[in-house]
């Protein structure tokens, strides 16, 4: 059962990566970036406790930016037993890719 409990809770976390990594490709190549992660988001994982941060940062090069997004939330996996002490966890993720022209 704790094998199964472990394999759900990396299957959550690699869904939510791929989420966020598609939240920073369209947010890096759109003219909204905040919106337009937000929006990747909330279609592809509806979870109202997500707490979402879109940030530009400065690039390595000057006059070049980055978009960071990061996604925290509560894992909601569960099994009898050993789903008791795991059920609970947080889960992040971030994704910083460099903005491209929309």
């Amino acid at each position: 059962m704790g094998v199964i409990q472990v394999g759900l809770l990396v299957r959550e976390q690699l869904q939510l990566e791929l989420i966020v990594r598609e939240a920073a490709l369209a947010a890096a190549r759109s003219h909204d970036p905040h919106t337009a992660a937000l929006r990747v988001i909330t279609h592809m994982r509806d979870d109202p406790l997500a707490v979402i941060e879109v940030s530009l940062l400065p690039g390595p090069a000057a006059g070049t930016e980055m978009v960071r997004v990061q996604v925290t939330t509560t894992s909601h996996t569960s099994l009898p037993l050993i789903g008791a002490l795991l059920a609970q966890r947080a889960m992040t993720a971030t994704v910083t890719m460099a903005r491209e022209p929309p």
